[in-house]
């Protein structure tokens, strides 16, 4: 298998701190059958601002140290880029770069609390050039949780999608979960990667997202968003789609309520446990 998705390039970001942290995680991934790994280090303007040349050669180094210790996993170059404006800019100008540096895909992180206005624009003038985003787990983002429908018209113009494997599985938490089984169910996701950062609060996980997606599409489309679109991303080839259909609005607003219920049940639970703990004292 292949992850198209990780932070695990040494101090470069908010991701694996040292050698030794990066190659714990690589050997976990090993464990779980994978055999490539895309590594993609934050660019963020203003917080994380690594240039291309500095991760093509982090991850010359990463491969060195893995050849080293007769580690088989192939490491490849890539970054997940913060939604700016500039994007266009910054590709031309050689800032940052698309994964595996096919000139072909570029990941892309929505904010974590919203949907810029200008996300259209930016997205199609990234396809208009030829590069095909890839949004980086949409299933986190508030705004498409209460509303995943805003990316449908995006999913039509060419837009790839890329869920979290714990996202999958709820480690994110319940509406994500909801989220990320609504989009394998309508066809939305291209890509599944673990998005993993380092041992402790961010650890690998990969193998686990799978099995549950098995549980929510056949094995074959599960193979076709794990095995053969990541073969064709590394390649630099057009990869293989479902086909799409919008998610009806009665089925999110039965989903968000059913949502508010429980959060509301959760809440008198918990101050029921909290006043029981407290009259016990």
């Amino acid at each position: 298998m292949i992850d198209i998705h990780t932070h695990i390039l040494p101090a470069i970001d908010d991701g694996s701190p040292d050698l030794s942290t990066s190659c714990q995680i690589i050997i976990t991934a090993a464990t779980e059958g994978v055999t490539k790994i895309i590594a993609t280090p934050h660019y963020w303007p203003g917080v994380y601002q690594p240039h291309w040349r500095e991760v093509l050669q982090k991850t010359e180094q990463l491969n060195n140290e893995l050849s080293k210790k007769g580690n088989s996993i192939t490491i490849l170059p890539g970054m997940e880029v913060h939604l700016d404006i500039e994007l266009p800019r910054l590709l031309e100008k050689g800032i940052i770069g698309t994964l595996n540096n096919t000139g072909k895909y570029l990941l892309v992180e929505l904010p974590a609390q919203s949907f810029p206005h200008y996300s259209e624009m930016v997205l199609c003038k990234l396809l208009s050039l030829g590069i095909t985003p890839i949004l980086a787990h949409p299933e986190r983002n508030s705004e498409v949780i209460n509303n995943p429908e805003i990316l449908y018209s995006l999913l039509e113009k060419g837009v790839l999608i890329q869920l979290t494997a714990a996202s999958i599985t709820g480690a994110f938490g319940r509406r994500a979960m909801q989220t990320s089984t609504l989009m394998l169910e309508y066809g939305w996701v291209h890509f599944i990667a673990s998005d993993c950062h380092d041992i402790d609060k961010r650890p690998y996980v990969f193998l686990n997202g799978i099995e549950k997606a098995e549980t929510i599409l056949s094995k074959n489309e599960v193979e076709l968003i794990t095995r053969e679109n990541p073969e064709k991303l590394i390649a630099g080839e057009d990869i293989l789609t479902r086909s799409i259909k919008p998610i009806e609005k009665n089925v999110i607003k039965n989903r968000n309520k059913r949502g508010k219920k429980l959060s509301k049940q959760n809440f008198i639970l918990r101050t029921w446990n909290l006043l029981t703990n407290k009259n016990r004292r």
